[in-house]
């Protein structure tokens, strides 16, 4: 199995904590600034680990600022989505002209290929998940419309989501590395399930909408491609659309 790794504060140097605490951050995720307000009173733990291209981690830390720039954009060598889900505490997080307040139960989702910046106005607790962007982009493109959106990680295919994340920070399972591939599958699949239920929310944009509607046909499609009597007409009926709407969304 994947043993969990630690990185805490709790042996450095106080004067030297920031700057422990922003490499660790950057070396486990992706290049950040990290400020904060007081260095005296800081610390910050992470258990962590990586299956497949994702990591898994569970963060600890005290009240902080963390932005994402142009100038670390640039010298990445890939970009990450990355998904919180808030235990404790509460933060904000900024990203494509729009800011989310997560509460303890709520998810919130982010890009490292465009600049962001998160606060935590005091002690906080989250789970974080972070895996390639092409991993989500290849199943429905741009994710530029559910960044900085919190949505609840106590009902519907959010709770599944955040139990499933929970289950895979706290177990290391024996055959993780055999069931990586399935396991990431299974996580986007998740992650799509959720974004689709705020889509249909009315939070999502119209392409948002439109590109759920996408996955979802895509989806029954592949259950019943071995369906000699297929057709669109079939397939617009089973999904309650009209036949003109489905070629429109297959164009």
């Amino acid at each position: 199995g994947i043993a969990m790794e630690r990185i805490s504060t709790d042996q450095v140097h106080l004067g030297r904590r920031r700057r422990y605490w922003e490499d660790a951050v950057s070396a486990i995720y992706i290049e950040t600034a990290v400020t904060l307000d007081d260095q005296a009173q800081f610390y910050g733990r992470i258990d962590w680990r990586k299956i497949g291209g994702v990591v898994l981690s569970d963060i600890s830390s005290s009240r902080q600022s963390v932005v994402r720039e142009s100038r670390h954009i640039r010298r990445a060598e890939q970009d990450l989505i990355q998904i919180n889900f808030q235990r404790e505490g509460t933060g904000i997080v900024a990203q494509d002209n729009r800011e989310a307040a997560t509460r303890p139960g709520e998810i919130v989702v982010y890009d490292s290929s465009r600049p962001y910046a998160m606060h935590f106005d005091g002690p906080f607790r989250q789970l974080s998940v972070d895996f390639p962007r092409d991993m989500l982009q290849a199943r429905f493109g741009r994710a530029e419309n559910f960044t900085a959106r919190t949505f609840s990680g106590r009902e519907g295919a959010g709770r599944f989501l955040y139990s499933y994340v929970k289950a895979l920070v706290r177990q290391a399972a024996e055959d993780d590395l055999l069931i990586a591939g399935r396991l990431q599958d299974h996580l986007v699949d998740l992650l799509v399930t959720a974004f689709s239920g705020m889509a249909q929310d009315g939070t999502g944009s119209g392409s948002v909408n439109r590109t759920m509607t996408l996955y979802r046909v895509k989806t029954w499609l592949n259950d019943h491609l071995r369906d000699p009597t297929l057709s669109p007409t079939m397939v617009a009926q089973a999904q309650g659309l009209s036949l003109r709407y489905l070629y429109d969304l297959f164009e």
